[in-house]
């Protein structure tokens, strides 16, 4: 055991043969023995194990352990007698559990399932079922159950497990097989119900098939019909348009020339225009400034009136402002002669109060100063009190203090002599154990970085195993995958799926030997590179389905089979008439875009290169659209232009593209199964090369993980070492220090101790004449402290006459102050009034000044506008004459204007006559060609051909569009039946042979299924024939051998067990019939405690005797019994350990006694629990030991 419960350490109890006791206190972890057994058989339930959960049983850890990382078991089973069949001499089941939750079960050290450890164990008595341990649990649990619910024991014991676990697996596969029977009868008769509907739409799909095909027939013809009828309309419209368009051209010279002509007269009728408008602007500005000089001239003269008014009445009020002054400065000079003197008298007052205070200052310190010396010599009387106090007492402490520390220095020389003989002895202990400590350290440093080295390893190996193992998984899954692609394109391939039923019947036929000559459609005679695979589809289209025969009458034969047996139509090409008109690609090789010509593009045999040249000889490859537009415009639209992603321009211009969706794919097809074919074939090679790397990983995890495991073994021992060594270090060095400590401490004290004696001596002999002084200035100082007390009183009445007298000098001297601040006040307010006055007169100066510059300013501009005023009426006149002269010639210019306009109205007139019937025509030539693109389109994409292409269909089909009567009345007819037979299933004859060929197959599979399950049914019959009689055998064994053991251990008394039903041996129950002697009981209820438990051990002991288990677990069974069947019990163990090995967990004496071999499990560490072993039989060989 390893970390298993309280086991922390890796702990290894071997049991001898005979009898086994575990003893020990409560808790100290004995039952924890019979929990490692249990739990390595398999036991699932934490519960049953004492745990709230089964990481419980991993140790959890002390103050001193850390907890274990995972709890391992392994019970070694001595197999020589072959108890355990087919297992080898030696059976070493073990178990294994990590604090994550993962667990492993191992026999011999290979790594197995639950389900292996539970089967090596049937019909043994041992294991999870078994009666190989027994608890005080079991003990009340067989007295305590159901009679139905005690048949496992004697099921084991009769040796029917392991037919009764075959029984529940074939009964679990019967199940399992009647399930998969209606599961396969649904199937049946889900798909049995489909064929009819199946073999209707087939039907269906046929008649459908030939509709189209007719429908198809009808409007290629017409429309190829059609495109004809529309390019000679085209042409007959196109020349009469040609025609009008020259009309049109010479009309507009001709009004071309007329606009010209307008156009100069008109530029030369606005030049003149302009000038006119320039004069006219030009005289209404001359008239405007007139008034604006008129206007101004009457505004300056109106100012200079206004200035000289301003100028006079200015000057007098100046005369008044003067008067103003004069008064102001006067009443000025009287406040400042009243303030002068307040002042003064001020000032005599202040002095005044300024020298009563000094006195009063001046007597304030006197008597602070005698306050001073009063206080002082009441500090000093009652400081030198207690001095005299103080030295009375130091003298008297100094006194004991002397004795005392002469003793104490005695007993501290005594132990420094102790303490340094301990410290020699300590310093060499620690000496010897740091040596031995270092080297210890050295070695686990050697096995840490050794386990180190080998746990990197091992990782980096799970590493690598770890990323092989999805490296496989991921592959097989690629495997797979391809698998199931290919598979399904084999299908395809196969069914022929992409091709019509008329293809598919003639390629049917071909390979029946029905006809002769048929080399199969296009798309299987050819291929492509991948990338040209879109393209090449795109420009085939149907015709991909074309079927390439050898000649004409193949093609004949093959025609007439499918009209013989109304399979539809197909296309075929024999080799002998199609030929190629491949495109001259001379020209495009160095242009932009081009790849190739088409059928460049494609590989096939060399006789079929005449149909690859037939239809893909006129087809240019580009790159993109762009690209393609550009080759088809070289090439004048002659040849079809397709690019790599899908898209077409067709002959003639017009284009067909967008998404392109992957409709058949079968010309990629094959392609695509060779494909896949290769890579799954190199898939598999690279997972041999895993499964061989995964392997040669495993080992080297395995070697690496061995190393650990001894690594980690050999630490824990080193580690233990280590802390032993630590413990014994730390011990010592704390001793030590402590010895060091107390002999510095002491030899501290000593030096302390000395000079405080010598210091309290001269102390003493100080404090004796310090004492008579200080009584000495006592005295003195109390006389001196009564004379300054009477002092302190005269000079108090004195100071409070002066503050009297300084308190009415103040009062007058604040009411002359603000006598003074009113004055100033009105002082200020005069002096403001001034200023202002100042100010004003200073601006009136300045304002008559300015008046009389304004008036000369206004005077000067005046005379200019009169000036100017006359020289404007001059110009005004000389424009008057000039617009005059220009209205004359424009009136000219406006006459022969509106003759040229009439022409041009004529001209006008007629255009617009030629342009109507231009328009029409044009008109009608867009109608022709978007009817002409529109039949284009629906012949290209609703039948996926181009013109030529039908042109050539219509005429191979000539003869039977010629039978066709009214051919728009029929297409109509057609087209009104495709729409009333609704929505088709394309794929119901291929649905249908798959169906029934499902059918056959389920069918198959059910009477597989039903044979299986009988079979199944007589196995179980089987089996519960060989169970029955087995258990009766042994349940007769057990009955009589319980009888005669209820008698060995009460002593007396009667017991039977009971089967309920014996024609039902393996479903009824068990019922004990028990009688102690002396007693009537009816249930076991009634019995004692011990009475209880000592039938179920008889029942036990019973089943052992009739098939023994290797080894027999008891815990704590007996201690339920008295004194006196506890030595019947022990003794009953004695007869029994001849056949079985007992271990016995116990507290009792009479048990102990019986034993060969004791365990003493102890708890010597908190939580931890260890043990000791002794043998009887080494007891009795030393008297020492026993008595």
């Amino acid at each position: 055991m390893q970390g298993f419960k309280s086991f922390a350490e890796k702990s290894v109890i071997s049991f001898e043969p005979g009898v086994t006791a575990i003893v020990g206190p409560n808790g100290s972890g004995k039952s924890n023995i019979s929990d490692a057994v249990r739990w390595v058989l398999g036991e699932m339930s934490a519960k049953s194990l004492r745990g709230g959960k089964m990481e419980d049983v991993i140790f959890n850890g002390t103050a001193r352990r850390r907890p274990a990382a995972y709890a391992e078991v392994v019970l070694t089973i001595d197999n020589s007698n072959q108890v355990l069949e087919g297992a080898g001499q030696e059976v070493a089941v073990g178990r294994r559990l990590y604090r994550s939750g993962e667990s492993e079960y191992s026999i011999n050290g290979q790594v197995v399932r639950l389900k292996d450890v539970v089967n090596l164990f049937l019909n043994t008595g041992i294991g999870r079922e078994g009666y190989s341990v027994i608890g005080q649990g079991k003990i009340a649990e067989i007295i305590s159950q159901k009679g139905e619910e005690r048949r496992g024991v004697f099921e084991e014991a009769a040796g029917i497990s392991r037919y009764r676990y075959r029984k529940n697996e074939a009964q679990n596969k019967l199940a399992q097989f009647r399930e998969n029977a209606i599961r396969i009868s649904d199937i049946i008769n889900e798909v049995q119900s489909r064929i009819p509907l199946l073999e209707r739409q087939s039907e269906k799909a046929v008649q459908y098939e030939e509709l189209v095909s007719e429908r198809r027939l009808i409007e290629v013809s017409l429309l190829v019909k059609k495109l004809a009828k529309l390019d000679t309309e085209r042409a007959q419209c196109l020349e009469k348009y040609e025609f009008r368009a020259e009309e049109l051209r010479q009309l507009q010279e001709k009004l071309e020339s007329i606009d010209g002509e307008m156009e100069a007269r008109y530029r030369e009728n606005q030049q003149e225009n302009l000038l006119l408008a320039q004069k006219r602007a030009l005289l209404e500005d001359t008239i405007r400034e007139e008034s604006t000089l008129s206007g101004r001239i009457s505004v300056l003269e109106n100012d200079i009136a206004h200035f000289k008014n301003a100028m006079t009445l200015n000057q007098g009020e100046s005369g008044e402002q003067e008067k103003q002054k004069k008064e102001l400065n006067l009443s000025l000079q009287k406040l400042e002669e009243t303030i002068g003197n307040r002042r003064l008298e001020l000032a005599s007052s202040e002095q005044s109060l300024l020298r009563m205070q000094e006195g009063l200052q001046a007597r304030e310190r006197e008597l602070n100063q005698l306050r001073g010396v009063i206080a002082s010599a009441e500090a000093e009387i009652s400081l030198l009190e207690e001095n005299l106090k103080q030295a009375e007492l130091e003298q008297r402490e100094s006194e004991s203090t002397n004795r005392l520390r002469g003793d104490r220095v005695q007993a501290i020389r005594r132990d420094l002599s102790f303490i340094a003989n301990n410290v020699l002895k300590e310093e060499q202990e620690l000496s010897d154990l740091q040596a031995f400590l270092q080297k210890t350290e050295n070695n686990r440093a050697e096995i840490l970085q050794k386990c180190q080295q080998n746990k990197e390893k091992m990782a980096e190996c799970e590493a690598q195993l770890h990323e092989a193992l999805e490296i496989k998984q991921k592959k097989r899954l690629q495997v797979m995958s391809l698998q199931q692609r290919r598979e399904t394109l084999q299908r395809m391939d196969r069914l022929m799926e992409g091709f019509s039923g008329s293809v598919k019947a003639v390629l049917n036929a071909g390979e029946d030997h029905q006809l002769s000559g048929i080399f199969g459609p296009v798309s299987k005679l050819i291929s492509t590179d991948e990338e040209y695979v879109t393209a090449i589809e795109t420009t085939l289209g149907a015709g991909m389905q074309n079927i390439v025969v050898s000649d004409e009458s193949a093609a004949k034969d093959a025609i007439a089979y499918l009209r013989r047996t109304n399979n539809g139509r197909a296309t075929f090409l024999p080799l002998t008439t199609v030929k190629g008109r491949p495109w001259d690609d001379r020209t495009l090789k160095e242009k932009k875009g081009f790849v190739a010509m088409a059928n460049h593009l494609v590989h096939c045999e060399d006789r079929f290169r005449d149909v690859v040249d037939y239809m893909l000889g006129r087809t240019i490859v580009a790159n993109s659209i762009d690209n393609g537009a550009s080759l088809a415009k070289s090439q004048q639209f002659q040849c079809r232009v397709v690019t790599l992603d899908g898209q077409l321009i067709n002959v003639g211009g017009s284009y067909t593209g967008g998404q392109v969706f992957n409709k058949t794919g079968i010309l990629s097809r094959t392609g695509d199964i060779a494909r896949l074919k290769k890579e799954e074939q190199e898939l598999q090679k690279q997972i041999g090369k895993c499964n061989l790397r995964i392997d040669q990983l495993q080992s080297v995890k395995n070697e690496f993980a061995a190393t650990v495991k001894t690594c980690e073994q050999e630490l824990a021992g080193v580690e233990n070492n280590i802390g032993e060594i630590r413990t014994s270090c730390g011990i010592s060095s704390q001793r030590l220090a402590d010895h060091r400590n107390r002999q510095t401490d002491l030899e501290q004290e000593l030096s302390v101790t000395e000079q405080s004696t010598a210091f309290t001596s001269e102390t003493l002999s100080k404090l004796q004449g310090r004492g008579a002084e200080i009584s000495e200035k006592l005295l003195a100082r109390k006389g001196s402290f009564s004379d300054a007390k009477e002092k302190e009183n005269k000079l108090l009445s004195l100071r409070e006459a002066e503050i009297t007298q300084c308190t009415e000098a103040s009062l007058g001297l604040g009411m002359d102050k603000r006598e003074v601040e009113r004055l100033g006040n009105d002082r200020k307010v005069t002096a403001e009034k001034l200023s202002l006055l100042n100010v004003s007169m200073e601006e009136k100066e300045k304002r008559v000044v300015d008046l009389q510059l304004q008036i000369q300013r206004a005077e000067a501009e005046l005379e200019a506008c009169r000036k100017k005023l006359a020289e404007n009426v001059v110009v005004a006149a000389t424009i008057r004459q000039a617009l005059s002269d220009a209205t004359v010639r424009q009136e000219e210019a406006d006459k022969q204007g509106y003759e040229l306009r009439g022409e041009h109205k004529v001209l006008v007139s007629e255009k617009e006559k030629v342009f109507e019937v231009f328009t029409r025509l044009q008109s009608k030539l867009e109608e022709l060609k978007k009817e002409f693109e529109t039949s284009w389109t629906k012949l290209r994409e609703e039948h996926e051909m181009e013109r030529d292409e039908a042109e050539e269909y219509a005429t191979a089909k000539a003869e039977e569009y010629a039978l066709v009567s009214e051919p728009e009345n029929r297409l109509a007819e057609v087209k009104q039946k495709l729409k009333s037979m609704g929505s088709i299933n394309p794929d119901a004859v291929t649905e249908l042979t798959e169906t029934k060929e499902r059918y056959e197959f389920l069918k198959n599979q059910y009477d597989d299924v039903e044979g299986a399950a009988k079979e199944l049914e007589k196995l179980i019959s089987s089996l519960e024939d060989t169970m029955k009689n087995m258990f009766m055998d042994t349940f007769i064994k057990v009955r009589e051998q319980f009888k005669v053991c209820f008698i060995d251990l009460f002593g007396g008394g009667t017991a039977d067990i009971i089967l309920s039903d014996e024609n039902d041996p393996l479903n009824g129950s068990i019922d004990i019939k028990i009688q102690p002697p002396g007693k009537l009981v009816k249930t076991l209820a009634l019995l004692s405690g011990g009475e209880q438990a000592f039938v179920a051990i008889a029942l036990y002991f019973s089943l052992l005797a009739v098939n023994p288990a290797p080894f027999c677990i008891f815990d704590e069974i007996e201690s339920a019994l008295d004194e006196a069947n506890v030595y019947r019990f022990g003794d009953y163990l004695k007869k029994g350990c001849r056949d079985i090995q007992f271990i016995v967990i116990t507290h009792r004496r009479g048990t102990m006694e019986c034993a060969d071999t004791l365990y003493g499990i102890t708890m010597q560490e908190k939580g931890v629990s260890d043990f000791i072993k002794l043998s009887i039989d080494d007891v009795q060989a030393r008297p020492d030991i026993a008595q």
